[in-house]
């Protein structure tokens, strides 16, 4: 068991608005969320399942990039137009005996910080997760947001095809290859069977045609397949509220507030509705039948955010990793995604 707290940082909140920024430029050179990109979409499902192929998108360290890290990658190099899916810090490309390109602009990643205690005694990170392990009761402290700055293997004189293909080679052997069990052509209801973590589903009248997940009692009201124009309809719609159950105590214990119509409000529905989309980009189905469908609904509650003044950037940034988290949770059935 262990206990967070967070520790007001003035200068971690910039870096995290700097970074979100990216996201929202990226909306306004394309004109759609990322979730419509193709790149983006595979991006996260090879992130998600631990599968390793060229387009794979590397870190400095050889390592498959993940969550908001990914996304931003992802959408530097459709933005660029780079073929290269590797990014190097400045050291490495400089250890590696090459240089950065004069005037290449750099691209923002983030990594979270903690710092971890145990009876007043400040403990390394792997002394934190033993302890975590035996049943002690470890406080975590959020440190902030530590930024780091890195480049695009063709922003540089490195043989980055050269580079890349030994990294990805080596990172091959470090993950759990689950190409046949997470495919592109599941059956949506294989999803649906297979995830035992959930509420229980109840079935309501024909006419509603939509669906509502009840937190208090942890169930989800839908209407029967009938009442949807498609079955990719139906399954989009089932799949939105079971993101949204996630959030029960009982599986990912994340936060809901805010009245219908809040920025806290529409935060929580992005984070289901960019779910159900990547949820179904996993089926026979994929996500093209219900993507116009999802992008209305997305900018509307986008609008939403925006016209309460809140702070769109942030708020995006926050809710697209938390998103790939709840659609872990039901593709690997509440366990430990691949590494």
């Amino acid at each position: 068991m262990s206990t967070t707290r967070t520790r007001a940082n003035t200068q971690t909140t910039e870096r995290a608005s700097r970074i979100a920024e990216q996201m929202v430029s990226y909306v306004e050179t394309f004109g759609h969320m990322p979730w419509q990109s193709g790149l983006i979409m595979t991006a996260v499902r090879e992130s998600i399942t631990g599968y390793i192929t060229e387009n794979t998108i590397l870190g400095s360290s050889g390592t498959p990039y993940t969550g908001a890290n990914l996304m931003l990658a992802a959408m530097a190099i459709e933005k660029n137009g780079w073929t290269c899916r590797h990014f190097f810090t400045f050291n490495r490309v400089k250890e590696l005996g090459g240089s950065v390109n004069p005037g290449a602009k750099a691209t923002f990643i983030q990594r979270a910080v903690f710092g971890y205690f145990l009876n007043g005694e400040r403990l390394t990170e792997k002394e934190a997760k033993e302890a975590q392990r035996e049943g002690q009761d470890v406080d975590e402290l959020y440190l902030g947001i530590r930024e780091y700055c890195v480049f695009n293997g063709e922003q540089t004189s490195l043989d980055w095809q050269k580079i890349d293909a030994e990294d990805r080679e080596k990172a091959k052997k470090k993950t759990n290859q689950n190409e046949t069990k997470f495919r592109q052509d599941l059956k949506a209801e294989d999803i649906l069977n297979d995830y035992t973590k959930g509420c229980e589903i109840y079935y309501t009248s024909p006419r509603r045609g939509d669906g509502t997940y009840y937190p208090v009692a942890d169930y989800i009201e839908v209407a029967p397949p009938t009442a949807y124009k498609t079955p990719a309809n139906f399954y989009s719609t089932l799949f939105h509220e079971m993101i949204h159950a996630t959030s029960h105590k009982t599986r990912l214990n994340r936060k809901i507030s805010g009245a219908f119509g809040s920025s806290d409000y529409a935060k929580e529905e992005m984070i289901a509705e960019f779910g159900a989309s990547l949820l179904m980009s996993f089926t026979d189905s994929g996500v093209g039948q219900t993507l116009d469908n999802s992008t209305n609904y997305l900018e509307s509650w986008s609008r939403r955010i925006i016209e309460e003044g809140a702070d769109f950037s942030k708020t995006l940034a926050q809710a697209i990793p938390k998103s790939i988290k709840a659609v872990e949770f039901i593709l690997f059935n509440g366990e430990e995604a691949a590494a």
